[in-house]
């Protein structure tokens, strides 16, 4: 698989996703009912209340599934034509680069 269909691949599961609200129990409490406005991933209707538990959802719940997903996608043999050979030689990433990480410079 090329990196920038993984790359895409995740950026798209990823966007899905989001730090917001949702209603746990129907209907809402504005209408008549016991629901409550609850903060956390509106997808998945999960509860976190911090940034960190958001990051740590899609870094424990998200992200291995979706691996698991483009891994096994990778090993059927009609997508084998996609696989690109890696090379012994390890080439400079993004992630090589602290800048661009995390925008201090070395």
């Amino acid at each position: 698989m090329l990196k920038s269909d993984l790359l895409r691949a995740l950026q798209q599961e990823i966007s899905r996703h989001d730090f917001s609200t949702f209603l746990d129990g129907e209907p809402s409490f504005a209408n008549g009912g016991p629901g409550i406005v609850t903060p956390g991933c509106s997808l998945c209707k999960k509860r976190f209340y911090t940034m960190a538990m958001f990051i740590r959802h899609i870094n424990e719940d998200v992200l291995p599934p979706l691996l698991d997903r483009l891994s096994s996608s990778r090993d059927n043999d009609a997508n084998a034509p996609l696989i690109k050979p890696i090379s012994p030689v390890r080439s400079k990433t993004l992630f090589d680069d602290p800048e661009f990480i995390c925008g201090v410079e070395s």
